[in-house]
């Protein structure tokens, strides 16, 4: 994806021609035109990056691989520490072979070629009760455990991780006296305070401007950003660690390959101890020397209205806390969550995803949602509220009536409602989930135009 055009031409006529043994990219390099294919690793396979969701055709990464194996006798491997909850009950079906790996493995020091040592310990994991915080007078984005835990890991010279799943300097700006929460006018989000350039920025369709403090309902100066986001936790860091190096990596200070390298040999520098980012300081990141990880709040994301977003922060969780004594230094993780009895982030925190998977699948079973069924959804977008609405209801009638007509009475019918976005870039979106053991009994009878979008498998909202 970093390619330009003319280079992904190249590259494709080159590959077809047999010049290459390995190909490696992101999701579309699934479709390389690569001769007498005999291995596709997706590394990383519960990703949700993997499925094309913007635009036509919106494929899944992991299908198109399984596919395209099937169609030239080769094997994919499906690599995770934490797989995809219908992955995992494909292998327990053996759909899958599974392999497991139940311990860290390392390089040797005593050469520079690889020989492995297993590593058993993980992270020990800590729990903090924000609530505990607050009653005990704590208003600090950091808890008194985490603040003494940075505190001794920089003394002995080890570097720190700061993981929250926000950019930005909050999460919404909201007025202190009318409650009014400053929405973009083109999608129906929050838009989020960068204290860096003084703005509030949507986060879906890319909109800002100038933050001047006036609330638009009440028109008093009284607006006030609320939440945390990776600025906030940078600003407070430095006011505390004044001379303690710190990077911050997130996708306002990224915006080329190159600039994720810079990042990194930044952090690997001595004098830089601290590391705050979102989801891409979560994954892959091997620096032995990381000691401690502390993610500011777990709550961020848990209670969205999808169907895989407990599946997606305890993943978040798992990952996060494995950045931890990657090396010979114990790793301490420490967690921040105002719901330290949820399950997700219980779970998440003792990296137990055997178990974690357990009440997952026994949730999925008992409302028929995938792997029990294939999804579809439909969503309906357009400029007029009400025609969508109306469309989407319309269609909805005509698909029970078909489910009664037909007898499908393995199919099931969730809305319509408004989308989890219910504006976005300008138009409203309402939508259809189907719900099916053979979905295509079912699509058949969609009627299809350029209004309605038909996304077999969504991932998200």
């Amino acid at each position: 994806s970093g390619l330009s055009l003319r280079e992904r031409y190249e590259e494709w006529h080159n590959i077809s021609e047999g010049k290459f043994n390995v190909v490696i990219g992101s999701r579309g390099a699934v479709f390389a035109p690569q001769p007498d294919l005999g291995l596709i690793i997706l590394d990383e396979e519960h990703e949700w990056t993997y499925k094309q969701t913007e635009r036509t055709p919106r494929y899944h990464a992991r299908d198109v691989a399984i596919r395209r194996a099937s169609m030239s006798d080769g094997i994919v491997i499906l690599g995770s520490a934490t797989p995809d909850v219908v992955t995992t009950y494909r292998a327990r079906m053996n759909e899958y072979q599974l392999v497991e790996l139940p311990n860290r493995i390392r390089p040797s020091k005593e050469s520079e070629q690889f020989h492995p040592k297993i590593q058993n310990a993980l992270a020990k994991v800590s729990i903090v009760d924000l609530r505990e915080e607050l009653k005990a007078g704590n208003r600090s984005i950091l808890s008194r455990l985490l603040l003494s835990e940075i505190e001794n890991a920089i003394e002995l010279k080890h570097k720190i991780i700061l993981y929250v799943n926000k950019r930005g300097s909050s999460q919404s700006v909201q007025c202190r006296l009318c409650g009014f929460v400053v929405k973009c006018n083109r999608c129906s989000v929050s838009m989020t305070y960068h204290h860096t350039d003084d703005r509030i920025v949507c986060h879906r369709c890319g909109s800002s401007r100038r933050f001047n403090g006036n609330c638009p309902n009440c028109q008093k100066h009284s607006l006030k950003p609320l939440g945390i986001g990776t600025q906030k936790i940078e600003q407070e860091v430095r006011k505390l660690f004044d001379n303690v190096g710190i990077v911050r990596w997130d996708s306002d200070t990224v915006r080329n390959f190159s600039d994720h390298q810079n990042l990194l040999k930044q952090f690997l520098e001595e004098e830089n101890q601290i590391l705050i980012g979102t989801q891409m300081v979560a994954k892959g990141l091997d620096v032995p020397s990381v000691s401690l990880v502390g993610v500011v709040n777990a709550d961020i994301g848990l209670n969205i209205p999808d169907l895989r977003s407990s599946e997606r922060s305890f993943q978040l969780l798992c990952q996060v806390a494995g950045r931890a004594g990657r090396g010979d230094i114990d790793g301490k993780v420490i967690i921040q969550t105002y719901s330290p009895d949820n399950k997700t982030i219980s779970l998440g925190a003792a990296q137990n995803y055997h178990e974690y998977y357990a009440k997952e699948i026994e949730f999925r079973e008992a409302f028929l949602y995938p792997p029990f069924s294939t999804m579809a959804r439909l969503l309906y977008q357009g400029s007029d509220k009400d025609e969508v609405r109306k469309k989407a209801e319309k269609d909805s009638i005509y698909l029970r009536d078909i489910i009664r007509t037909h007898r499908l009475s393995d199919v099931r019918i969730v809305g319509p409602a408004p989308s989890g976005i219910e504006k976005l870039r300008g138009k409203y979106r309402w939508e259809i989930e189907l719900l099916a053991k053979d979905i295509a009994s079912i699509l058949r009878y969609v009627r299809v135009n350029r209004d309605v979008i038909v996304d077999v498998d969504p991932v998200s909202s």
